[in-house]
């Protein structure tokens, strides 16, 4: 993020990694420093999955988070037109679902489904879940899915996927697998001896945070608004003296290094 690249390579990780974090941070600069054009043509030439599946992904969810329909149609179009392996591309061929032409969004559906039944299928099966929810939100509008939305987030859930699972759930405003990590007394065994120092609900924040959580994972998981994590967040902050989350982290790290 410091330093300007030009190897193709890395200005197409850049810009997904960059893209991502922006989003997630909600940081505007960053956003436009990132989001670039010229690393998404480079990204379609290489013809590899692996990059053009990741960048499309990322494009796509700062297209769609700013409302701009036509660019969200097209790079979904492109990708999924571009790829034949969902390896390394589940984000954008379950997103064509509702991002996509009928078409487009039918050819990302078989592309899951080959990849589903070959050995070791477990993630484009999350992947293929998630495609049907966000096509059956889309044939019925406002109407929410959720034991379709249970079953994609517990299939990322069963891998480990904390953050698309949590993502998973709040497309539908259900309670991820793991939201259970979040009662008032679940903290203690991470927080360890910071937790008398916080209230319950700043508890639950911090725990979650430690677990690898973004704010609009926490959000969903305790539905709350971003805006009322951020509150506690600073909050959380103030009262242990830290800035930041990382060092929220650090401090539980080095506090209690077996936790």
């Amino acid at each position: 993020m410091t330093y300007s690249v030009e190897t193709p390579a890395l200005r197409v990780l850049l810009s997904i990694v960059g893209t991502e974090l922006g989003l997630v941070t909600n940081d505007g600069a960053l956003l436009e420093k990132v989001v670039d054009k010229d690393a998404l043509e480079l990204a379609f030439a290489s013809g590899e999955p692996a990059r053009i599946g990741p960048i499309a992904a990322a494009f796509g969810k700062v297209y769609a988070r700013r409302r701009m329909s036509s660019p969200l149609r097209a790079v979904t179009s492109r990708a999924v037109r571009a790829i034949e392996s969902a390896d390394h591309a589940g984000d954008i061929l379950a997103a064509a679902a509702a991002w996509g032409t009928p078409t487009d969004a039918e050819r990302a559906r078989k592309i899951l489904q080959r990849r589903a039944k070959a050995p070791s299928g477990r993630v484009a099966s999350a992947f293929l879940e998630t495609w049907k929810l966000l096509a059956d939100r889309r044939r019925q509008g406002a109407r929410i899915v959720v034991e379709q939305a249970r079953m994609a987030a517990k299939a990322f859930a069963d891998m480990g996927w904390k953050h698309q699972s949590a993502f998973v759930a709040g497309i539908s405003r259900i309670q991820p697998p793991e939201a259970t990590a979040a009662s008032p007394d679940t903290g203690h065994d991470i927080l360890g001896d910071l937790q008398p120092s916080l209230t319950p609900r700043e508890r639950q924040v911090a725990e979650l945070v430690l677990r690898g959580y973004t704010n609009r994972a926490i959000a969903t998981v305790l539905t709350i608004t971003e805006h009322t994590v951020e509150s506690h967040l600073s909050s959380i902050f103030n009262r242990l003296g830290l800035r930041s989350r990382w060092q929220l982290m650090d401090r539980v790290r080095n506090e209690h290094p077996s936790r």
